[in-house]
């Protein structure tokens, strides 16, 4: 399988199994101007659709040890014995798909799709299994190569003009003089300071959770401050 990440970032291939074999039938998504619910989701049936194809390659590489003459020698034969052992009836159906063995009236092998459980794309993912989806973190090396990962500093004059263009000219400029003392100090605006919290601090709400605190701004023009960061760095 190709990186699911392409092109500078911009781009997210969506895989899917065509005749069990790791395909890309969909237009990839352009992630500047895709949602972060989408992108999430995306990437984790791409991960899936990964682990599937993973399972059925490693069936067939222990069937084709065991069918080789040196498969009596080979140190990796219990291995493969109780891989092929323990394949239940969907690896089966999957290992037939992909090897047009299929029976006269069998359909090929699909991949079900469960409804998937609410989580954070930022700092969560879910991973298939039987039935369903479970949610967990991120792990650090997913979090250093996620798409969601914003650019960590923007300038003062890049920061000024996504407040105007995402608040509009007077709400914009209201918080741009509300923080006009802390800006004219700092050389860039740094993102966690903005929507996490001030110097690494979490006792120190960053500036959005000051100003939703206040009602000044809502959570929809929060999410919307925070996804044109991201389309900003990476358009």
């Amino acid at each position: 399988m190709d990186a699911d990440i392409y092109n500078g970032g911009r781009y997210l291939r969506r895989w899917a199994l065509v005749e069990g074999r790791p395909r890309c039938p969909d237009t990839a998504l352009y992630l500047p101007e895709t949602d972060e619910e989408t992108i999430g989701a995306a990437m984790a049936r791409n991960r899936a659709v990964a682990a599937v194809a993973a399972t059925a390659e490693a069936y067939e590489a222990a069937a084709a040890l065991l069918a080789s003459p040196a498969a009596e020698e080979a140190p990796e034969r219990a291995v493969a014995e109780a891989l092929m052992a323990s394949a239940g009836p969907s690896l089966l159906h999957l290992v037939r798909t992909r090897a047009d063995q299929l029976g006269k009236a069998e359909a090929g092998y699909v991949l079900a799709w469960p409804d998937m459980p609410a989580f954070d794309p930022r700092t969560e993912t879910v991973d298939l299994f039987d039935g369903g989806w479970a949610v967990r973190s991120l792990t650090a090396e997913e979090l250093a190569s996620h798409p969601l990962r914003p650019a960590a500093f923007m300038s003062k004059m890049a920061f000024a003009a996504l407040l105007i263009d995402t608040l509009g000219d007077t709400l914009g400029m209201t918080v741009l003089g509300m923080y006009a003392s802390v800006l004219a100090l700092a050389a860039d605006v740094d993102f966690v300071d903005v929507f996490d919290n001030l110097n690494g601090d979490p006792a120190q709400p960053g500036y959005a959770a000051q100003l939703l605190a206040q009602g000044a701004v809502t959570e929809g023009q929060v999410a919307a401050l925070r996804a044109g960061w991201r389309r900003a760095c990476k358009a």
